[in-house]
């Protein structure tokens, strides 16, 4: 049993997550609230705690690193409770870093509490939390993209006010995007990932965000057609395989709009829903959807760094977002990364 904690304290709490490529040119990383390091800690007691809550859940010693945040003023089991959401939220957001590929996965809540102003280790034991399914990602760089480490620090230090509307919303996204990564049902994990598209892309309450989704896989349409220079519009349309893959698309991301309404409405599951596509279309969409959505957060992550603060604002400048810090062009991407990617026969790594 968990013992009571009756008086408020200043904790700092660690959680263990097994990340064995950790790529990092310091040790500690400092992301905002958090702290990502292999180093031992060296208040006493700490490494007892970490032996003890590797024990208790059954978990051989890994090669892990330690997240460590500060929670002030609260009870112990207050502060466990809130540094677990900050550092899942972290763990989320920490894939949009430019770094190389990376797993990271939490090791169920293992770690400790160390309570700074009695300065006593305690380890995380199973019975701090109510079962869940372990949180993590794996990180999917763009190989184009690069995002300063300044928009996620304060993203993720600062009062959620800060960015406003679009800072809200990507928070809410990659919240999304988490939940589906662990989805094994493909209805729940289609509703969750078109969940995520649309915190992020839609503007209006009946707005079809289907023309932003195809815009953000390289095919321009409506007004983000309109916001691309000439230039990159002309070369993106002699790509080939322009017009059958976007016909194609957009009856795929029709159907998968249809299908996120069957799910919320009528309580379809997988099981319903597969009689709705060909076997193949259902690899296609969903390989679709897995390009879409790092595309959008990255989008959103430029809007921010341009002060953007609205969802709205973010597409009103569609083509200024999308072409910062692009290394290619969008049609040597759409050729080489979006179409070869789609094309590609049915893998046992498809998610499915």
């Amino acid at each position: 049993m968990t013992e009571p904690s009756v008086m408020n304290s200043d904790y700092l709490v660690a959680f263990l997550l097994v990340c064995p490529g950790f790529a990092c040119s310091r040790d500690p990383f400092a992301l905002g609230a958090f702290e990502f390091t292999r180093r031992p800690d060296p208040m006493p007691g700490c490494e007892n705690a970490i032996a003890e809550s590797l024990e208790d859940f059954g978990l051989a010693p890994a090669a892990f690193i330690r997240v460590r945040t500060y929670i002030l003023d609260a009870t112990r089991h207050e502060g466990i409770r809130v540094a677990r959401l900050y550092v899942r939220e972290a763990v989320s957001l920490m894939a949009h870093l430019s770094m190389e590929a990376v797993s990271v996965d939490q090791l169920r809540d293992a770690g400790y509490t160390f309570d700074l102003r009695r300065s006593h280790a305690q380890p995380l034991r199973p019975i701090d939390h109510s079962p869940r399914r372990p949180t993590g990602f794996v990180a999917k760089i763009d190989e184009i993209g690069h995002h300063p480490d300044l928009v996620l620090n304060t993203l993720l230090s600062v009062s959620p006010d800060t960015y406003g509307e679009l800072g809200q919303a990507v928070r809410r996204s990659t919240h999304w995007s988490e939940l589906a990564r662990h989805a094994d049902d493909s209805g729940e994990r289609l509703m969750l990932r078109w969940m995520c598209c649309e915190t992020l892309a839609r503007v209006g309450v009946d707005e079809d965000i289907s023309p932003k989704l195809l815009s953000l896989l390289g095919f321009p349409s409506g007004k983000c057609g309109e916001k691309l220079p000439q230039r990159e519009r002309a070369a993106i349309g002699a790509v080939p395989g322009y017009r059958e893959w976007r016909r194609r698309l957009v009856m795929l991301l029709d159907k998968a709009r249809d299908m996120r309404n069957s799910i919320v409405h009528a309580g379809f599951r997988e099981i319903e829903l597969r009689s709705k596509l060909t076997s193949e279309d259902w690899v296609v969409l969903n390989r679709a959807m897995t390009l879409v959505i790092p595309r959008l957060q990255a989008l959103a992550f430029n809007a921010l760094e341009l002060r953007i603060t609205s969802v709205e604002r973010m597409w009103d400048d569609f083509g200024t977002c999308v072409l910062r810090h692009r290394e290619i062009p969008l049609a040597s991407e759409l050729e080489g990364t979006i179409i070869y990617t789609l094309d590609q026969q049915r893998s046992p790594f498809d998610d499915l």
